[in-house]
């Protein structure tokens, strides 16, 4: 544990009585609080000294809060589903978008800073909606060989009846993401009528399209901006001050 940690348990034992007993037990319970503290996921970790069953949700926020305040959103995530339920704080994926749509229309999940906040929404959309993982390609550049590569994917989900994600790397493979919508909306649909599940998803930079190359994919598509806002941040880490405060 680190010295910020333990002062930060050591100032919440001081301000709550009902965190002073379980602090005094520290030692103790040394290993049990550092299987905690060095969980990847500490907020879903079980309480040292069997505190689990004493506590309430709030309070186990205020304990995870101390040991691994980098933590905060997750652990505030997790407060609110044993609160209110996983129905506030579910994301809704691209089921909706998935479903209103056809397997002509590719769907284009659009990031600013976080790519793989997108490809974590694809995968467990099309886990949730066929049943199977998603057929996942890198096109990394404009080269003949990643667009052979890109389109062997696409075929592939088709005869899986799969869904085909596509991750671009920026302006340099538009063309690409071009080419391989053509091939989804092509002819090749009508020879496999039994993919009514494909569908192609494309993740790129939300800024990929301002240049003066702009394909006709970027309008066509179904668009999804996949970014947390940030004010969400902001507005956990005020809640919080204002419950120190109290």
């Amino acid at each position: 544990m680190t010295d910020e940690a333990f002062g930060n348990l050591s100032l919440l034992a001081q301000a709550f009585p009902w965190f002073a007993e379980l602090f005094g037990r520290l030692n103790s319970s040394e290993s049990q609080w550092r299987g905690m503290v060095e969980s990847a996921e500490p907020e879903a970790a079980p309480l040292p000294d069997k505190a689990e069953d004493q506590l309430q949700a709030l309070q186990r926020l205020c304990i995870v809060r101390s040991v691994r305040p980098e933590r905060l959103l997750q652990a505030t995530t997790a407060f609110a589903v044993s609160v209110l339920g996983s129905a506030y704080t579910r994301d809704p994926g691209v089921e909706p978008t998935a479903v209103g749509s056809d397997p002509a229309t590719p769907v284009l999940l659009l990031h600013e800073r976080d790519a793989s906040a997108a490809d974590r929404l694809a995968r467990s959309s099309a886990l949730r909606l066929t049943g199977r993982p998603p057929i996942v390609f890198q096109v990394a550049d404009n080269s003949a060989n990643t667009e052979r590569g890109a389109k062997r994917a696409i075929q592939r989900a088709m005869a899986e009846d799969a869904w085909a994600l596509l991750h671009c790397s920026g302006p340099a493979t538009l063309d690409v993401m071009q080419r391989c919508a053509d091939l989804a909306a092509g002819g090749q649909l009508q020879k496999q009528p039994q993919a009514a599940s494909f569908r192609l998803v494309m993740t790129c930079r939300a800024d990929c399209g301002l240049g003066s190359h702009r394909p006709p994919v970027l309008q066509a598509a179904v668009k999804i901006f996949v970014d947390m806002p940030t004010i969400f941040k902001d507005c956990v880490q005020r809640c919080w001050v204002s419950i120190e405060q109290q």
